[in-house]
């Protein structure tokens, strides 16, 4: 019984230090208020790629999708509002109009 005890306290001690110790890097923090927030240019990124990586300051919308078969299927072609508007207060959404090639047809879930 002691030993299982024991057992315990140092598998207990051994997660808090492990947990205590500060990540190796991570990601810059969003930008305070008192920072200008301006729109990125996100036209000619890929629709997913740009909405994860804008994920921490704005919110990516797909307004619309529109046949392109110029473009990589998922390709954003057009933002509202326009790259380097200055964003006020807490509405930070980009909406977005994105392309789908004509013969685009999702694959089934698996």
């Amino acid at each position: 019984m002691v030993r299982g005890v024991v057992s315990l306290m140092l598998v207990l001690a051994a997660c808090t230090v492990a947990s205590s110790a500060p990540p190796s890097s991570s990601p810059d923090p969003p930008p305070t208020l008192d920072e200008a927030l301006v729109v990125p240019d996100l036209v000619g990124q890929n629709f997913l790629i740009a909405a994860f990586d804008q994920r921490r300051t704005f919110d990516v919308k797909d307004a619309k999708y529109v046949v392109r078969d110029d473009l990589t299927n998922g390709t954003i072609v057009s933002q509202r509002p326009e790259p380097g508007t200055p964003i006020e207060g807490t509405d930070h959404k980009i909406w977005v109009v994105v392309s789908q090639v004509s013969d685009y047809t999702p694959s089934p879930p698996s």
